[in-house]
């Protein structure tokens, strides 16, 4: 059995409070004794006067850190109380004393205690090891209860982001993590958000990624996210990188630096951890509902002014679509008709300035249309879809007869209610300032209409969507092209059907 700790640590060892800052291991070695001490009483007093050393120096956050952190994988209430007690007495003073963070606190000395405190807590999980899931509930919520009453500065996001991956490698490291229903994930992945909402509009540094793959850890614990929380996930991850500059301007962007950094290895990163997202969320719930749900989040990016918006967000659906159709079998045969709606917006960029957008964009509807044709395992369908892909190799010229098969399959495959909303998103494109796209939909609006694909429960919202849409068309020849399409569409349906009979119709 290890003696207790002698009457006072060595000289060398013992904290000093006039000292601004301890060689590193100088607070390794401190927490190393205080570690093999049996004298609870004397172990806590230490650590007390360990934590009344300035916090100004990140040097000294982190030696302090480290000490508490080693001391707690044999003392871990001792340590807990301990920093209770540093809360109440001086993290809460400190956070307080000014409310609108606009005064620094006067006493340097105990500014930064929060951040120290929130490495301490990151120590304390990584050597809890068999003891972090007894403890992490309560971790966690002092995590985010001093970070979310601190001022907000850069060192508190470093420090928290710091000590948040330092609670994600102790969980990865224990083996029942997967089986322990957590209780404050919610609240830990906002302050992460609101850590990414406030990042400049510019990338220098590595922690848009670093908190988009902590949120993917977080996401895979039980129990399942709700979909509010993943809601704002997407919301916010999905803004934080598609509002980003133009990649020709985004090194341009930068403040002065002391080495500037590549922005271009910064950028694919940061996509990639959104593609890992992405790919998580759908992993965990195989479903077309679940695809939709994705997608929804992007359709404001699809309909975005800016070229380097609609870019990305096909850019970030392509791979998606990609890797559930390589490797994710679809458990559910669900048929939201959200689908048609986004297919719609995807077909709306075929005639994109941008190439790239349009490859992408066209892409995409196929890898949708496979998907769709896989959950009714046509093999004949599925042998037309690969015999439509061959015409993306062909000429320009033959592009009205791709749009025409791409049409066709599409009156195959989607249900009434899908081929429905792919109809309404068309009629939607019609009222585009961009005269290629109103173009573009009023033609594929026309092989709908032509290919009498419409059924008598479609017509009177289809027309009543189209007559809607005419006075804001912007073009005249689409506008007349369009009001003769309207008897097209009436027409497809059967005479003696009284469904399609009594269409309410808007004066122009």
């Amino acid at each position: 059995m290890t003696p207790p700790v002698p009457r006072g640590l060595p000289t060398a060892c013992r904290p000093q409070r006039r000292r601004s800052w301890m060689p590193t291991f100088l607070f390794h070695i401190y927490g190393l004794i205080l570690r093999e001490s049996a004298n609870k009483e004397l172990v806590r007093r230490h650590l007390a006067d360990l934590l009344e050393l300035s916090h100004q120096s990140a040097n000294q956050r982190e030696g302090i850190a480290t000490a508490i952190g080693i001391v707690s994988s044999s003392h871990l209430p001792a340590v807990w109380a301990v920093l209770e007690h540093l809360g109440r007495t001086r993290l809460l003073r400190t956070a307080f004393m000014s409310p609108d963070c606009q005064q620094l606190d006067p006493d340097r000395h105990w500014r930064w205690v929060s951040c120290t405190s929130l490495l301490c807590y990151g120590r304390m999980a990584l050597h809890a090891r068999e003891q972090i899931l007894p403890w992490v509930d309560n971790i966690i919520s002092r995590m985010v209860y001093y970070f979310s009453c601190s001022c907000y500065d850069n060192i508190l996001k470093t420090s928290f982001l710091s000590a948040v991956i330092m609670l994600m490698k102790a969980l990865k490291q224990e083996n029942s993590t997967q089986s322990y229903k957590f209780s404050q994930i919610p609240e830990l992945i906002q302050c992460l958000l609101g850590i990414l909402q406030k990042e400049p509009n510019f990338l220098a540094t590595l922690f848009r990624q670093k908190i988009i793959l902590v949120i993917v850890g977080l996401s895979k614990l039980r129990p399942s996210l709700k979909p509010v929380v993943k809601s704002r996930i997407l919301q916010t991850c999905l803004q934080s990188l598609f509002m980003l500059p133009p990649m020709e301007k985004l090194k341009s962007c930068l403040p002065p630096l002391d080495s500037a950094p590549d922005v271009m290895v910064l950028y694919k990163k940061s996509m990639q951890a959104l593609d890992l997202l992405l790919q998580n969320f759908i992993s965990e719930n195989k479903s077309m509902d679940e695809m939709c749900f994705l997608l929804q989040h992007m359709e404001p990016w699809l309909q975005s002014d800016k070229s380097h918006e609609r870019k990305r967000v096909v850019q970030t659906i392509f791979p998606l679509l990609k890797y559930v159709v390589d490797y994710v079998t679809l458990t559910e045969e669900a048929t939201p008709s959200l689908l048609g709606h986004q297919i719609g917006l995807l077909a709306l960029l075929w005639r994109d300035k941008d190439p790239v957008t349009q490859s992408h964009s066209r892409q995409c509807i196929y890898l949708l249309l496979q998907l769709l044709i896989q959950q009714k395992g046509s093999t004949e369908q599925f042998m037309h879809l690969n015999k439509m892909k061959n015409f993306e190799a062909k000429a320009r010229r033959e592009s009205e007869m791709r749009f025409y098969n791409v049409v066709k399959a599409l009156n195959r495959s989607l249900t009434v209610a899908q081929h429905t909303q792919l109809s309404l998103a068309l009629l939607g494109g019609l009222c585009s300032h961009n005269c290629l796209q109103c173009d573009l939909a009023s033609q594929l609006l026309l092989m709908i209409f032509e290919d009498r694909s419409i059924k008598a429960e479609q017509v009177a919202e289809i027309l009543q969507g189209l007559f809607q849409e005419l006075p804001s068309i912007v073009f005249k020849s689409i506008l007349q092209t369009m009001m003769n399409g309207g008897d097209s569409a009436g027409d497809s349906v059967p005479r003696g059907d009284s469904r399609g009979d009594t269409v309410p119709v808007s004066p122009l």
